[in-house]
């Protein structure tokens, strides 16, 4: 196999594995004439000495195959070493200067995050003032004027000058808010006003509507009181055949006619409160005491 690949103990692995160096291209050139003789071997497998030749020539491909991979695994493991060795002190170095770096830049750096969260806590101020006109534009109908007139307040009073270079987009964004929150303000009263409003008209409806039901209810009394006056003259009727029952009816029933009288106001309207207190209690169910036909016979007697 020495002719077919050969492998000279002065190829180091470095030497093999460098392409601008000549020992790769003699390997390639060797290989190649190896090739050639692989392509033109041909040994007959059925004879004893075809299969010894046969088995000569594939484990000498095997020993050269075995020796070139040697070749390039010292030539990684030389590499690895030596790349281990230069990647420590890339890191040493690389730290030692870093933090050089950083001591160096170190105030610099300080200064730029202090300018940045200044910067950053005007900006957020300014989006708050913008967000908070918004809200107030959108939710004033559940928000109280108090709370709103507290809030115009507050929001005026960020107009302080301490905006730096902002203050010109500060004062712009107060004064729209401002402008927002005294519109929702203004709203707002309106609309408690109306909700009042509806709400007294509600009451003095239900007012009406009771008084009616009472007006009612005391008609409703009085006819039923008057119905029973004339059950009772009917029936006094029968019970007294002296008399007729129209004459029972008519003395009952029907008033007779009485001479005018003349009496003062304050005794007329005393006589009108009365009737309506009368009226009141027979609508409250009144004549369903059971001392109310007692009474009434106390009146008749």
């Amino acid at each position: 196999m020495t002719k077919e690949l050969i492998i000279s103990k002065d190829l180091t692995p470095a030497i093999f594995f460098q392409k601008d160096k000549d020992g790769v291209l003699e390997v390639v050139n060797e290989v190649a004439k190896l090739q050639k003789k692989v392509d033109a071997f041909n040994e007959d497998v059925s004879t004893k000495k075809g299969q010894a030749a046969i088995r000569t020539f594939a484990a000498k491909l095997a020993s050269s195959k075995t020796a070139l991979d040697a070749l390039g695994k010292d030539a990684v493991d030389d590499w690895n070493t030596k790349t281990k060795a230069v990647n420590v002190i890339r890191t040493t170095t690389k730290a030692a200067v870093q933090l050089m770096q950083d001591t160096v830049r170190k105030p610099l750096t300080d200064f730029e995050n202090a300018e940045k969260e200044r910067v950053a806590a005007h900006s957020n101020g300014i989006n708050a003032i913008r967000e908070s006109g918004d809200y107030y534009q959108i939710n004033w109908q559940e928000l109280s004027v108090e709370d709103m007139e507290a809030q115009l307040i507050e929001t005026k009073g960020l107009n302080d000058g301490t905006w730096e270079e902002f203050n010109d987009s500060a004062e712009k964004n107060i004064k729209e808010t401002a402008e927002k929150i005294e519109a929702s303000i203004a709203k707002k009263k309106v609309y408690d006003k109306d909700q009042a409003d509806l709400a007294a008209l509600r009451i003095a409806n239900e007012a009406r509507e009771q008084k009616e039901r009472d007006a009612k209810i005391a008609a409703d009394a009085v006819e039923a009181f008057k119905a029973k006056e004339v059950a009772v003259a009917i029936a006094e009727v029968i019970d007294t055949p002296k008399e007729t029952p129209k004459e029972v009816f008519h003395s009952r029933i029907i008033p007779k006619s009485s001479p005018e009288i003349t009496i003062t106001v304050s005794e007329y309207e005393r006589l009108k409160k009365d009737s309506t207190i009368f009226q009141a209690l027979l609508g409250a169910g009144v004549d369903n005491w059971e001392g109310y036909d007692v009474a009434m016979e106390d009146l008749a007697a």
